[in-house]
């Protein structure tokens, strides 16, 4: 199902393996950041979750180029010589860190949230 993902096809543009996890972690961090709002007013907010699962989407989604541009196999080796360049590794590297980060700082939050009002409670 997910083999699209992890197709040894050469990207035209450093754009290309970065674009749709970085978009999916853009969004995601824009409903988790809604959320957060909601919740900080005193609603409940599954859109926060909801957040956090599309960064997790653009992590998967970005694990395949990155996987295959940094694992120890002879066909990674090829698909380096093809697409070398520091653009190219770029794109390559920021497909899976653009959205770990992005996630990371979702969670981050969340829990800084709970431990402040925890702190001010008290």
């Amino acid at each position: 199902m997910f083999s699209m993902f992890f197709a040894q096809t050469s990207p035209d543009s450093w754009l290309e393996p970065f674009m749709l996890p970085a978009i999916a972690a853009f969004f995601g961090g824009l409903m988790y950041f809604a959320g957060a709002m909601k919740e900080r007013d005193g609603g409940k907010a599954p859109a926060k979750w909801i957040g956090v699962g599309i960064c997790a989407i653009g992590m998967i989604i970005g694990f395949g180029p990155f996987w295959t541009y940094i694992s120890g196999s002879a066909d990674s080796e090829i698909y380096r010589t093809i697409n070398h360049g520091r653009k190219m590794m770029i794109g390559h590297y920021g497909a899976f860190l653009v959205p770990l980060l992005i996630a990371g700082a979702c969670a981050g939050h969340h829990f800084l949230m709970k431990w402040r009002n925890r702190v001010y409670e008290e």
